[in-house]
């Protein structure tokens, strides 16, 4: 192959700056290559190729700096962590308690919305807490749960206790089926009615939700746990919501619990792993024998 340089023209250090060089060159115009008869531009695809390539860091640089929230954009807003209190007696939601509402929520902790001691229609209320992302769960167990001590007043009634949060995530969601576990534990004069639900459109207050648990009406003295499971492919984030109501049939009774929402991937049972490990080993030495001979 005989390769020449044809023409050699001088080019500026404006133009070599621009194009990233910073050097005054003599190059050739055209590189004949007479083996194939194909003639190249060579100092003007040089430049163009500089030109562009930065002008594809200066994009990325931009992209990068929106998608950060840096240039012209909201920051993230809080999830959405609420708590709801409501005397069904009365005839709108007497409370609504997000995460860190000033003046109202007792907790200044992220993840802990706790109501203090409080009235709600009829009933008094002591040491109501809700516990969330990013105090309790992680990315293999999002949890939701809610510790209440509630009186009623000597009217009695229903009170209904709903918490909710969102954008939660799991580790690998689409490699198996999501199981929601809902557990309470506790006691009432009363009865006690909790239902559980995963809302897989990422909705607070969701319900019905794509995955529903019921553990029921309890008393007077209970424990229970209840599962549900479903696949949700192409799930991202989610919300997580607890349905709780306390019904007093008469006055000055008293109920005191703890409700847990959990929901979680399965890891691969050992004996699983252990055949994936089998299969790979005689793999390999089925691959290696082979490369010997």
């Amino acid at each position: 192959m005989d390769i020449r340089f044809v023409n050699p023209v001088p080019v500026t250090n404006a133009i070599y700056g621009l194009a990233g060089i910073g050097a005054t060159r003599q190059i050739g115009e055209r590189i004949v290559v007479r083996s194939s008869k194909l003639e190249l531009q060579t100092w003007r695809g040089k430049i163009m190729y500089k030109i562009l390539r930065w002008l594809g860091v200066a994009s990325f640089l931009l992209t990068s700096a929106i998608a950060g929230g840096v240039i012209g954009t909201t920051p993230d807003v809080q999830a959405a962590f609420k708590l709801s209190i409501d005397d069904l007696g009365t005839t709108e939601v007497d409370v609504t308690i997000y995460d860190n509402q000033p003046g109202v929520d007792q907790d200044g902790q992220k993840g802990v919305i706790d109501t203090g001691d409080i009235f709600v229609g009829s009933f008094g209320l002591q040491l109501t807490t809700a516990l969330s992302k990013p105090l309790v769960g992680s990315l293999d167990m999002a949890r939701l749960d809610v510790s209440n001590l509630s009186i009623s007043s000597s009217v009695g009634g229903t009170l209904l206790i709903q918490v909710t949060d969102t954008d939660f995530l799991l580790n690998n969601p689409a490699s198996g089926p999501i199981v929601l576990q809902g557990y309470a534990g506790g006691a009432t004069s009363g009865t006690v009615a909790i239902n559980g639900f995963l809302d897989a459109n990422n909705a607070e207050f969701g319900m019905p939700g794509n995955i529903t648990v019921d553990l029921g009406t309890l008393g007077p003295l209970f424990a229970k746990t209840v599962s549900a499971t479903d696949s949700l492919p192409g799930m991202d984030h989610f919300a997580l919501m607890q349905k709780i109501s306390v019904i007093h049939d008469g006055g000055f009774q008293i109920s005191g619990f703890d409700s847990e929402l959990r929901a979680t991937v399965p890891e691969a049972s050992a004996s699983l792993m252990l055949a994936i490990a089998l299969f790979g080993l005689s793999w390999y030495g089925k691959f290696y024998r082979r490369a010997r001979k």
